[in-house]
């Protein structure tokens, strides 16, 4: 979006928002590149030749996360406008731009940034755990390109059309930078390497501040989409192989278009509608464009839309779902002389009282609390991330599959190793070469998950393992996860249901000497048969007693004829029964006796998306009270799979603030 930038004075006529600015414009200056911005002061950019390595220290961290920390990139590179810069505007300038009171929710952390706190950047790099670097960057850091003010489209576009832009970048200037880093510090793909890409924004505001008509705005259009494929195109080439772009964010529902556009029509989240259709046009022709990649030359590519459109939308249509106020939704928190706060300029002044209520800091650009509650959803739900394959994902399920995408591509096997995703305190043990798993959910470690197109199971399952591979039925892993810990093997997995006796009689005839068989743990004492049959009797477990002997009487049975399997010409073969029934009657018996643990867990505390904690919790065995109550779902209709998708942020109980270390069944 359109930085504001305005000298040390709030009163100044002459300095407005947008293109709107009177006296103010940007310039070339001989050979060297230099911005007058508002006719005030002339800022030096820099070339590719003055990014140097200098020794700078990155950026510390000044925001953080309720999420797990995801180590799935080693570097980001950052390319957008004053959405997204972190400090490249400010370090241009002698002035202090931004000037108080932005950043004023971070005291004492760097400034440059176009919110009262963090941009969504900021938190971007909250979430990989990583330190972004403004210009010029040391080697050592991820570098931030953005740049405030800067289009998508090159300058002259403009200059040839009669339009004056607010500073003399764009995406030209940006990657122009990025290659020289490239070249002076790093070279080739890496699949741990990826790209940031806003911007598209301020293309459409310098021509709506020039009073430009809707028409002639809309056929830019394709222009700026373009520029910003080919910019993807470009990182790709030069070896970025993931690359997520932002959409642009509805321009139209802000302070400033509000105001500027005052008394015209407006759509149903408060908008303005007419200029309204050049950016959903403008999302819904970038979006097609980029998936549609992945049938030419660039099928390899990792590409993701980041719906930030559809956010802002999902947000003004239930502001209070997010803590926000619905009658201030489109008024800036800092700012003045209108009802939206859009006409005077913020800088010097002290903001609004509270801007966390307050969508929008200034007249375009957002809160801190709006920045971390957008990186939040797309982190925890599927709904805002769509990838070049038509997929549907979430920003922890990215880090994931590239995670174990880029470990089977490491071996030299035809086996699918995954990644170890749990750990034992005993020594392990080098006795099998190879193991084979037969079962259902409670033994798949993932076949369902790769057969479907659907991520199943989805969030909040896998929560406790944070970056390893998902697909299991547990908040972390199944037991065969800890099978294959104990035994360090690499694991193949499959899913067979047959006869039992009868696939054990298969796999000794394939020549399998060794077969463990697990019994079945009372499925009456899990909370789905609990529900399903409320008012039979319960047994000494707390179990549903009568459909508890169907299962008492298969694991007898099947006991009986694996073990009489020996007396016959099996006798040479190693048969052992796995006694999961009665551990689980163990467990339910004296539940205080297991599960000793200590762990960090993010805890959800209200309503609204926010705030989460995050605690570090020592436990001591189950907890007896809720040895039959999931951790994960809700009232009589919910399921897991309900509370991990849209339920995320409409909590539907008390069981939602429980611990899955406390419980038995996730």
């Amino acid at each position: 979006m359109a930085s504001h930038l305005l000298s040390r004075t709030n009163h100044l006529n002459s300095v407005k928002f947008l293109g709107y600015c009177v006296g103010g414009h940007a310039n070339f200056y001989g050979t060297k590149t230099q911005v007058t911005l508002f006719g005030i002061f002339t800022v030096k950019l820099p070339t590719a030749q003055e990014i140097q390595c200098n020794g700078d220290v990155c950026s510390p961290l000044c925001v953080s996360l309720p999420l797990p920390k995801q180590s799935c990139f080693e570097k980001l590179y950052v390319f957008g406008n004053s959405l997204e810069d972190m400090g490249n505007l400010a370090r241009d300038t002698s002035l202090f731009l931004p000037p108080f009171p932005y950043g004023i929710t971070n005291p004492g952390c760097p400034k440059g940034r176009f919110s009262n706190g963090g941009i969504i950047t900021d938190y971007f790099a909250s979430l990989f755990d990583l330190q972004l670097s403004v210009l010029p960057s040391d080697c050592g850091c991820t570098t931030n390109f953005a740049y405030a003010g800067a289009t998508a489209l090159e300058i002259q576009y403009f200059q040839s059309r009669n339009l004056r832009t607010i500073v003399n970048v764009s995406f030209d200037n940006e990657t122009r930078w990025f290659n020289s880093y490239r070249e002076r510090c790093e070279s080739g793909k890496s699949a741990r390497v990826a790209a940031l890409v806003g911007g598209g924004g301020n293309d459409y505001n310098i021509q709506d501040g020039a009073n430009r008509t809707l028409s002639e705005i809309m056929r830019t259009v394709p222009d700026v989409v373009r520029k910003v494929v080919d910019t993807v195109k470009y990182l790709m080439y030069k070896g970025v192989e993931t690359v997520m772009v932002f959409n642009v964010p509805q321009t139209a529902c802000t302070p400033a278009y509000r105001f500027r556009h005052r008394g015209e029509a407006l759509d149903e989240f408060g908008c303005v509608m007419a200029i309204g259709e050049v950016v959903k046009w403008y999302n819904s022709l970038l979006e097609a464009t980029l998936l549609d990649l992945y049938k030419t030359q660039y099928s390899a590519a990792r590409i993701f839309v980041l719906n930030r459109y559809k956010f802002l939308n999902d947000v003004l249509r239930d502001p209070m779902k997010y803590g926000f106020l619905p009658d201030i939704t489109h008024v800036a928190c800092c700012g003045g002389g209108d009802e939206f706060n859009a006409s005077v300029v913020c800088g010097g002044q002290l903001p609004c009282k509270n801007p966390q209520e307050h969508v929008y800091f200034d007249f375009v650009h957002f809160t801190d609390r709006f920045n971390k509650q957008e990186i939040q959803a797309f982190s925890l739900t599927e709904e805002y991330i769509i990838s070049n394959h038509y997929k549907q994902t979430s920003l922890l399920d990215v880090c994931v599959n590239l995670l174990t995408a880029k470990l089977s591509t490491s071996q030299t096997t035809s086996c699918t190793t995954l990644l170890m995703s749990v750990s034992l305190p005993l020594p392990k043990q080098p006795c099998f070469e190879k193991i084979y798993v037969f079962g259902d959910s409670l033994e798949d470690m993932g076949n369902l998950a790769k057969s479907t197109s659907l991520l199943i199971p989805p969030l909040p399952n896998g929560i406790t393992n944070p970056g390893c591979p998902k697909g299991r039925f547990s908040n972390g892993g199944v037991i065969t996860d800890y099978f294959g810990t104990a035994s360090t093997m690499n694991r193949s997995v499959s899913s067979i249901m047959e006869t039992v006796p009868d696939t054990v009689k298969l796999l000794v005839s394939e020549g399998i000497r060794t077969v463990s068989v697990l019994n079945v743990p009372q499925p009456a004492c899990t909370p789905d048969y609990r529900l399903r049959h409320p008012a039979e009797d319960l047994d000494e477990f707390g179990c549903v007693r009568a459909i508890g002997e169907v299962v008492k009487r298969h694991n007898s049975m099947l006991e009986a004829a694996l073990l009489a399997l020996y007396n016959k010409p099996h006798s040479s073969v190693r048969i052992f029964v796995l006694n999961r029934y009665k551990f689980l009657n163990d467990v339910l018996r004296d539940p205080m006796k297991y599960g000793s643990s200590k762990f960090k867990v993010v805890l959800k505390l209200s309503p609204s998306f926010s705030p989460y904690q995050c605690m570090e919790i020592s436990v001591t065995g189950f907890d007896r009270d809720i040895t039959h109550v999931a951790c994960c779902g809700g009232g009589i209709q919910r399921e897991c799979s309900v509370w991990g998708t849209d339920s995320l942020r409409k909590p539907s109980g008390a069981r939602l603030l429980r611990l899955p270390s406390l419980h038995r069944p996730f």
